[in-house]
């Protein structure tokens, strides 16, 4: 269980990744790091109700899949909510930017309407539906997820196909190559769904040239990597596991989702520990793409967070400074209590 790119990713900045609670409607925040849980509730959707099953950041916003609802929310970087995205959807799910697109992952078929199964092509600008694409081979799959994925020069999608034999959920295994037209191009990789990926959920590309997925069901449930030419490379077994969500950890780690919760398995080890119990959790994103933290007033330390650090630094400048420096939030040329409470205003996960 080595993992090509839990080497590389261990090396990188640390930030906080975005996880839908599906079971109660709002949107957790662990760290990027170990996945640990920062906020339970990052954005709160009990209002709306429903199934969120990814959050992605779109430009400023935060957008959140809601299969049961039909639709994608839109939020503002505070989690206040915005509205949703014009169009007809049905039960949308993983979803990804490409530029000015969103192509997000649409089961009609679960709704009646088998005709817009397949993938939404969603225009950012006015955060309405513009276009669709069947997937599958002979145009009649479905699947889960859609991950950008660099061949060459050229920036093309990767999604997996759950009816692969058109028989039904049981026999997807299969993850397609397509342009950013929707053409078909080929299969990344063939499963027989035996002795590899069996319903594949969310893909993960690593940075380093590999794939990570999500086996759901079949013989082997587990973590999956590819590499560019769709064979896989590694794998992590756990018997009896609905991986739905996956993403690596900068510590080496893998953090992965089901429908128990939230869970780190340790790749040196092979031990999975819990981060969150008892619900269903979905899919895993950066909450800013490129690995870099956000940053807020009070996070002396730059981690992305406010917390006890940031804190010890803020007493040990207490007194007169000079304006701006570290410690003087207001920057009136003196670290003291209007500092100190706007700093345990802050407290917790930068936004």
């Amino acid at each position: 269980m080595a993992f090509v790119c839990l080497l590389v990713a261990a090396q990188a900045a640390m930030g906080q990744l975005m996880i839908p609670d599906v079971t109660n409607a709002r949107v957790m925040l662990v760290d990027e790091f170990d996945g640990s849980l920062l906020d339970d509730r990052f954005i709160d959707m009990s209002s709306l109700g429903g199934n969120p099953v990814n959050a992605v950041r779109v430009g400023e916003e935060i957008w959140v899949s809601n299969q049961t609802n039909r639709t994608i929310h839109r939020f503002d970087e505070r989690g206040s909510y915005l509205g949703d995205v014009a169009g007809a959807m049905d039960y949308v799910r993983g979803f990804a930017v490409v530029g000015d697109r969103v192509f997000a992952a649409n089961a009609g078929q679960v709704t009646g309407h088998p005709e817009r199964t397949g993938v939404l092509v969603i225009d950012v600008a006015t955060a309405s539906v513009v276009d669709f694409f069947p997937i599958g081979s002979d145009g009649e799959g479905f699947g889960f997820d859609v991950l950008p994925f660099v061949q060459g020069n050229e920036t093309r999608l990767l999604i997996p196909d759950q009816s692969s034999t058109d028989e039904g959920l049981d026999d997807g295994e299969d993850i397609d190559w397509f342009d950013l037209d929707g053409t078909f191009l080929g299969t990344f990789h063939d499963s027989d769904g035996v002795t590899g990926i069996d319903n594949p959920m969310q893909l993960v590309d690593t940075g380093e040239g590999t794939v990570v997925a999500a086996g759901f069901t079949g013989s082997l449930f587990g973590i999956f990597e590819y590499d560019p030419a769709g064979e896989q490379i590694d794998f992590a077994l756990l018997p009896g596991t609905n991986v739905y969500g996956v993403s690596p950890l900068a510590n080496g780690n893998m953090l992965f989702t089901t429908f128990e919760g939230v869970f780190v398995l340790d790749t040196a080890r092979a031990t999975v520990t819990s981060v969150v119990s008892d619900r269903w959790a979905g899919f895993i994103e950066p909450l800013n793409p490129g690995g870099e933290p956000n940053h807020c007033p009070g996070d002396l330390d730059g981690d992305g967070t406010v917390s006890f650090p940031d804190l010890v630094a803020l007493l040990s400048r207490w007194g007169p400074c000079e304006p701006g420096e570290t410690g003087d939030l207001d920057g009136n040329g003196e670290v003291g209590f209007v500092d100190l409470l706007g700093m345990l205003q802050a407290w917790g996960p930068c936004r």
